[in-house]
């Protein structure tokens, strides 16, 4: 099972939404959903702030699975988990992120943003939901608005810095300098293969999958974690050049 994640940094700017009349984005989309609460009836829940955009779940009774793709166009993006288990999956790639979430009764989803400019297109599934009726299980910013249709796209926005003496500090994209769009120069690939395989990978304390995975990370340095149950954790700081491409293969030793 392979869960990709990013995990984001902070800085001030704030975001203007662009035109784009092929998406769905402005205000249906702008703030969390009034009827997003723990145990709602089984739903997906979207939409945008400061932070970027929001993907969450939940069910008011039995098990559920929700599932689905996220496909970018015009740019890549990243994604984040929010309370996913250990049999859940969420997978970043090239072309967009996968995901696979059951669900009963607890809140969970995962944050994405991506490249600007560009759009994304959502196609949801809910186990027994036929695609017909997916879009009345899917509840779009402040007012709880359906989309036209399932699958349906949304917006990327763009960012703009503060005026000066202006004060307001957001979640910023992951790996994102000030004054710096985001560059696919400015991350490096790494392999991640562990001996037994399946383990635990985390960067800089964050859990972002399990090995065997390819992950894109910034440049710069970084605390890389291997762990599994039964085996003694092996951990190494290293530097990761722009654009570089490593692979950390590790054999666990036995407790």
């Amino acid at each position: 099972m392979r869960r990709l994640l990013m995990i984001g940094l902070v800085s001030l700017f704030v975001f203007v939404a662009p035109r784009n009349s092929g998406a769905q984005n402005g205000p249906d989309l702008e703030g969390q959903p009034s009827s997003l609460h723990q145990g709602a009836m089984a739903s997906y829940w979207v939409w945008h702030d400061a932070d970027g955009y929001h993907l969450r779940t939940t069910t008011a009774h039995d098990r559920r699975v929700f599932s689905g793709r996220i496909e970018f166009s015009g740019g890549s993006g990243w994604a984040k988990a929010y309370q996913l288990g250990p049999n859940d999956e969420l997978r970043l790639t090239n072309q967009g992120i996968t995901f696979r979430l059951s669900n009963q009764r607890n809140l969970k989803g995962f944050d994405f943003r991506m490249d600007y400019p560009g759009q994304a297109t959502l196609s949801l599934e809910l186990d027994d939901v036929g695609s017909r009726r997916m879009a009345e299980h899917v509840f779009m910013g402040s007012n709880n608005a359906h989309p036209n249709a399932n699958p349906f796209k949304i917006a990327a926005v763009q960012e703009q810095f503060l005026a000066p003496g202006a004060t307001r500090t957001v979640a910023q994209p992951p790996f994102r300098r000030p004054g710096v769009g985001i560059s696919r120069e400015e991350f490096a690939s790494l392999d991640f293969v562990s001996a037994p395989t399946g383990a635990e990978i985390l960067i800089d304390g964050n859990f972002v999958g399990n090995a065997p995975s390819r992950l894109r990370v910034p440049a710069g340095r970084h605390t890389i974690t291997l762990r599994l149950s039964g085996y003694r954790t092996w951990t190494q700081t290293i530097q990761v050049e722009p654009g570089s491409q490593a692979t950390i293969q590790k054999t666990l030793n036995r407790m």
